[in-house]
Order: structure tokens, then C-alpha cells, then sequence
């Protein structure tokens, strides 16, 4: 059941085609600023299987730094909020086709489910069992730009509203071969120049950004000025009546 085959990179195990591709750009652009690089694969059931690994840098707070404004741009999400100084490692996620599974289940409030989600995902994109067939046709409906919801293998009216959209067979045998081979939509460009605009949202108690994004707090949210790449983390605790 299997859609793609992991690949060799360097002497550290299997990974993604893709994900071995974003790493090797990732070298390149780590000599060009003279930064040394060491990788390791991270492994575990919260672990999407083929897009984890931990990445070692130099022994200053500089050094790590440099490695988000690298890998940040090239579609790795870090594990951590922001760099943390005193450390000099960082778990890298090359989340690929299932960030768009993660931005659905936030979307529709249910971001608690969303990174088991990926790992599932994760795993059945590189060999499953016949046993969850439902879950990778719902996964490979998430990649080519259905939305069946959540990856629970139950084909409810979400999953064969999605199908049918695409066109594609309720028959699960006939559908996960068919989704397997579809190619997912295309990315519309991004605009170009610096993009602003405004969060506004009752209970915003922080926001954080890294990269070329910069974040003004108003009295009402934030605005956000966003110039290239980076990362937007906002928490919300809106006051509940007692």
C-alpha cells in the first residue's frame, strides 16, 4: 500500500524523496555561510516516519540561528518555538504534502489531532496495512485537495463527499490506487513585495515570530508585516465567564 520508497541520505537512514532533497539544498546553502551541518534521523510513534531528523550546528547561539533562517525558508518546520539558547541541536520536520493536514484539522479547531495525524499519514504514505485502508485513502484524499477530515479510517459521509468530488471510486481497493497516482494541486505563487495585515481576536496573550516576519501588538491583536519566509506562533486564552 505503499506510495513513495524512502531513500539513503548521506549514512543516516531512510528518508523521503523530498525530504532528501530539501536536505540537500539545506547543505548547500549551510557551506555557502560556512556552517557545519551533522544530521541524525529521529525515529518513535510521534514521529512523521521519513521527514525527522535532528540537526547539530556549532557550539554558539549564533550558529543555530543561522540554521532556522536556513531551513525555515526551505519548508522545514523546527520542533521548537524559537531558538533556544544553550543548545546547539534542533529537530527538523520536512512535512512536505501533509502540512495542508495539519492547517485543516487547526482550521476546523481540532489541533490536537492533527500531528498524530501527520505521523500517521507519514507512515502509510511508506508502507501500511491492508487493515488501514480507510485512513490512507483519507490521507491521499487530504494530499491531492479533498478534505475527509480527520484520519480515522471511518468512511463517513466526509470521506465519500471528498471522493466524490474528485471522482473518484467509494470502492477503497479502486480509490487508494487512484489517489496514489494523482498529483496534488498547484501551489499559487506568492505575492511579491511585503504583505500586512491584522489578528484580531479576543484573548490573544502572545505572538511570536521568527524569520522575515515582524509583529506589531495593537490593543486589539496584532499586525503582521511579512516580507519573505518565517514563523507566526500566536497563543489564545480568551476569559470565560465564571
Amino acid at each position: 500500500m505503499n506510495r513513495i520508497e524512502l531513500e539513503e541520505f548521506e549514512d543516516i537512514g531512510g528518508l523521503t524523496p523530498d525530504t532528501c532533497r530539501a536536505l540537500e539544498r539545506l547543505q548547500m546553502r549551510a557551506n555557502v555561510v560556512e556552517l557545519g551541518l551533522q544530521f541524525s534521523l529521529r525515529s518513535g510513534p510521534s514521529s512523521p516516519v521519513g521527514r525527522s531528523l535532528c540537526v547539530t550546528v556549532g557550539d554558539n547561539f549564533e550558529d543555530l540561528c543561522k540554521l532556522w533562517s536556513l531551513a525555515v525558508p526551505l519548508g522545514f518546520t523546527p520542533w521548537s518555538r524559537f531558538p533556544v539558547p544553550g543548545t546547539n541541536q534542533e529537530d527538523l520536520f520536512f512535512l512536505g504534502p501533509w502540512q495542508i493536514l495539519i492547517d485543516r484539522l487547526c482550521g476546523e479547531g481540532r489541533g490536537h489531532l492533527a500531528w498524530m495525524a501527520v505521523c500517521k499519514a507519514s507512515q502509510l504514505d511508506v508502507g501500511g496495512t491492508n487493515q488501514e485502508l480507510g485512513a490512507f485513502v483519507q490521507a491521499q484524499l487530504h494530499r491531492v485537495g479533498g478534505n475527509p477530515g480527520n484520519l480515522d479510517g471511518i468512511v463517513g459521509p466526509r470521506t465519500k463527499q471528498a471522493l466524490t468530488v474528485l471522482g473518484v471510486s467509494p470502492d477503497l481497493e479502486e480509490a487508494s490506487g487512484l489517489l496514489a497516482e494523482m498529483d496534488p494541486p498547484k501551489v499559487t505563487p506568492a505575492e511579491s513585495g511585503p504583505w500586512r495585515g491584522h489578528l484580531i481576536g479576543h484573548g490573544l496573550s502572545s505572538i511570536s515570530c521568527h524569520g522575515q516576519v515582524a509583529v506589531t501588538r495593537t490593543p486589539t491583536g496584532a499586525t503582521l508585516t511579512i516580507e519573505g519566509p518565517g514563523r507566526v506562533i500566536a497563543d489564545f486564552a480568551p476569559e470565560t465567564e465564571s
